[in-house]
């Protein structure tokens, strides 16, 4: 059995369980763009962007909230070490969130847990098939076909 417990209650976790945090960002990048480039792992809620101060020479920053436990994993295994106008950024759990030690152990062991790529890909899957009224899926469970 892992000594991670993947399958957490939604509603006992905190905002910061569900947080990523984005560093080495250029400064073109907009909040509009980090909401794009994470919604493609999962679903975002929300992303703070501080304002950049232009006489300090500071690293751009972001935190990303994501709406589902399994997301901020997910999202920093997928976008950590991706190239954005020329940057290469580092994603990764929030600091004392209760993914932080999971991400590390999979940083050192190279590989992304299959228990939450296999969770991720099922709420995904749940989400689609839910979101479009019109789906076969949703009104009879499955396509079927007839034969004659």
């Amino acid at each position: 059995m892992s000594k991670y417990n993947l399958f957490y209650n939604e509603n006992n976790c905190t905002r910061d369980d569900r947080t990523i945090y984005v560093r080495n960002l250029d400064s073109k990048v907009t909040k509009e763009i980090l909401w794009e480039l994470f919604s493609q792992v999962g679903n975002v809620q929300d992303v703070f962007l501080p304002p950049l101060d232009k006489d300090k020479n500071e690293a751009q920053y972001a935190l990303v909230s994501f709406k589902t436990i399994h997301s901020p994993i997910f999202a920093s295994e997928m976008m950590n070490g991706i190239s954005l106008y020329g940057k290469q950024i580092t994603v990764q759990p929030k600091g004392k969130s209760m993914h932080s030690n999971l991400f590390m152990d999979l940083r050192k062991n190279g590989q992304l847990a299959y228990q939450v790529e296999q969770d991720m890909m099922r709420n995904y899957r749940d989400q689609q098939f839910s979101s479009n009224s019109n789906s076969d899926y949703r009104k009879y469970g499955s396509r079927q076909r007839s034969y004659r």
